[in-house]
């Protein structure tokens, strides 16, 4: 079984991110949070989300996009998430004005069998740690944060 049939048949049976990903094609983005983690190390952890960054000027031609090929769209006061018919997989939008420049910033990588636009290490590393010190995240949101930079710095040590 392939790294992407392995994430297919766990979160996302309906090929939503296939889908996600080709209303990408002129648009810059990158991919933030534990899929980005993945990108960088050798043993990926499933998620069923997946968190994307795009500019703000794209963000209104992208949903308009997403909704007519069958997506559901729920407004956030941070993100707008996807989900679409028959899959698991909640594709989070980010629209805090700091992911903003991410978005331009991505590097190609590999990810369970996607060919990903994800945010540099060190912008992955440094959300991490952000996000991990903030008292208002559930405490195990803020653990897993912890566990994805151990699982960068172990495999930097590599």
């Amino acid at each position: 079984m392939t790294n992407k049939m392995f994430f297919q048949a766990v979160t996302d049976q309906s090929n939503a991110l296939d889908l996600f990903l080709s209303l990408l094609n002129d648009i810059p983005y990158a991919v933030i949070g534990g899929v980005a983690v993945n990108a960088y190390c050798t043993e990926p952890v499933v998620t069923r989300d997946v968190d994307v960054c795009v500019r703000k000027d794209d963000l209104k031609p992208l949903l308009a996009r997403a909704k007519k090929v069958g997506f559901a769209v729920t407004r956030h006061r941070a993100t707008v998430d996807l989900t679409f018919p028959g899959s698991d997989l909640k594709i989070q939008l980010q629209r805090r004005p700091e992911y903003q420049d991410l978005a331009t910033k991505g590097v190609k990588r590999s990810v369970m069998g996607y060919d990903l636009f994800v945010a540099p290490k060190e912008d992955v590393i440094a959300e991490k740690i952000k996000v991990s010190m903030k008292p208002s995240r559930p405490l195990s949101k803020r653990l897993k944060d912890q566990s994805d930079i151990a699982r960068l710095e172990e495999e930097d040590a590599k």
